[in-house]
């Protein structure tokens, strides 16, 4: 959406702390300092999903989260993350499409390609932050998040699994002046748009302001440093309009995934929060 917001280029810093180990953990000097309010540790603890706190309670809804077809990730626990005016804890969010790994490399072997020819003027996209954008939420609270994780299954299976492939590349806003560096998407695309709106609506029911522009997918490359000259902007411009598009084999789009953004000083990070099947109703 706008160009994934500039592809999530603000980000809010939660300074979220996960473990090497692939457990949760607040770094020594928080989990001091948390010992001295039990609430707030309880807060800060489950801040994300309440959902999964209770399903550990409540026998009937954890068995309601076992039977849908999602797969639930806890977050690490966040070190001062966003919050409302209420003091609810807030979280920046997407909804997304995975890439095959195929598709990622052919994509990464591209971007290789084009670093040669453009230099340093572009900021490339990691392997891993590379997705396809269904719904881009911004800062929303933490109880949105869950209100939207409950509801991403339900949505997901009403659609079958579809197929996508890597095409042509191209440049927002336009090639004169590029700012960001994209692969487009061919194959079922109109499933794809259906499934979109279904997604945009879903997330409308719970407040969130619905997309106004028409979908365009595509895969974000990379974007254009700010002080990029006018005359590097033409010439990435250029080479982006001859470039040859990705080669990479057609894939199954069968999941879609719940993310949540953090920023680190290597940059952005993106984290998996959840995983609905699609076309498992």
């Amino acid at each position: 959406a706008g160009a994934e917001r500039q592809d999530h280029q603000v980000f809010a810093k939660t300074g979220l702390f996960p473990r090497a180990d692939g457990l949760q953990g607040l770094p020594p000097t928080r989990r001091r300092r948390e010992r001295t309010s039990t609430a707030r540790s309880a807060a800060t603890d489950h801040w994300l999903f309440g959902c999964i706190c209770r399903a550990q309670s409540q026998p009937s809804q954890r068995q309601i989260l076992l039977e849908r077809p999602c797969r639930v990730v806890r977050p690490a626990p966040g070190v001062q993350p966003a919050v409302t005016t209420s003091g609810e804890k807030k979280v920046r969010s997407f909804i997304a499409i995975p890439v095959s790994d195929q598709g990622i490399e052919a994509l990464q072997d591209t971007a290789r390609k084009l670093e040669s020819d453009i230099g340093r003027s572009v900021r490339w996209v990691r392997p891993e932050g590379i997705h396809l954008t269904l719904k881009f939420m911004g800062d929303i609270p933490a109880g949105t998040v869950e209100q939207v994780l409950e509801a991403l299954p339900q949505v997901a299976a009403q659609f079958p699994p579809i197929k996508l492939a890597i095409s042509r590349l191209g440049v927002f806003p336009n090639t004169r002046r590029p700012r960001v560096l994209w692969a487009g998407l061919t194959g079922e695309l109109e499933a794809l748009s259906e499934l979109q709106s279904a997604v945009d609506d879903m997330v409308g029911r719970f407040g969130l302001p619905e997309e106004q522009r028409p979908f365009s997918p595509h895969l974000t490359l990379g974007r254009v440093r700010r002080e990029t000259s006018e005359s590097q902007l033409r010439k990435i411009g250029e080479i982006m309009a001859d470039a040859a598009p990705p080669s990479a084999e057609p894939w199954t789009a069968n999941t879609v995934n719940l993310m949540r953004t953090e920023l680190d000083p290597a940059g952005s990070r993106h984290y998996l929060v959840g995983v609905a099947a699609i076309g498992r109703g």
